[in-house]
């Protein structure tokens, strides 16, 4: 999501990140 950028990019190696 554009609002949460930064945690997006760290979702594509933790999925489980939010």
């Amino acid at each position: 999501n554009a609002d949460n950028f930064p945690l997006d990019l760290a979702a594509i190696e933790a999925p489980t990140n939010g």
